[in-house]
């Protein structure tokens, strides 16, 4: 191989590395204090990936609804308050997935306004890295799988082995109730949201669908 030749290769053998890294996050906040309430906020800020373009959609539609939380939630000052209640309100996340096409993200949605405990919701985001578009399940499976129905039925065995964690009337529910997905290394997580198949106490549940699954009805591989 010629000199040349060698610098070439080396050349390609970067920037496929570079392609195939995972992306960078760094992590942003926000906080408020008054007497009445408290609002931290935290979330991840991508700061590289495959194009700039992708890197900034990304951001904004993270961005654009953490904002959105923090303003809905200082709304609450507006409100008559008992003098010995103070509002909570909180965002966090966890980074389930990141790989070089593909970064799922679990934000969490804590508010508490009275009552015995504060309420939460879990909302995931989940992109294509090389063009920052959010995915939704429709597009992990071939057009022609029914993955609704086979994930229902997944989850339908799980919770007839383990009725006591369940209302009595959880596998009816499924079919009503909409579940959300975020992705881990192997593996489709399924869950839904508070007090819809499970009491407050159970938290979110959720169910581990291995790859292994349903491999062969997969659009997108991680």
């Amino acid at each position: 191989m010629s000199k040349k030749s060698f610098l070439v290769y080396l050349m390609l053998l970067c920037f496929s590395a570079l392609t195939l890294a995972a992306p960078k996050l760094l992590e942003g906040s926000l906080e408020y204090r008054s007497t009445l309430m408290n609002i931290d906020i935290t979330y991840p800020v991508l700061i590289s990936g495959t194009n700039q373009a992708a890197i900034d959609r990304i951001n904004s539609t993270i961005k654009r609804d953490t904002d959105n939380f923090y303003h809905y939630f200082l709304n609450y000052q507006k409100q008559p308050i008992r003098e010995s209640l103070k509002y909570d309100g909180h965002i966090s996340y966890d980074i389930t997935l990141n790989e070089a096409d593909l970064l799922s993200v679990n934000i969490t949605y804590y508010e508490f306004t009275g009552g015995a405990h504060g309420t939460y919701e879990l909302v995931n985001y989940t992109f294509d890295t090389k063009t920052g578009k959010r995915l939704t399940l429709k597009d992990l499976f071939f057009a022609e799988f029914n993955y609704k129905e086979f994930i229902e039925s997944v989850i339908a065995k799980e919770i007839e082995a383990n009725k006591s964690e369940y209302f009595e009337d959880a596998i009816q529910t499924l079919a009503q109730s909409n579940f959300s997905f975020y992705l881990e290394p192997e593996k489709l997580v399924i869950y839904y949201g508070l007090y819809e198949i499970t009491p407050y106490c159970n938290g979110i549940p959720t169910f581990n669908l291995p790859l292994s699954l349903c491999q062969d009805k997969l659009l997108l591989k991680w």
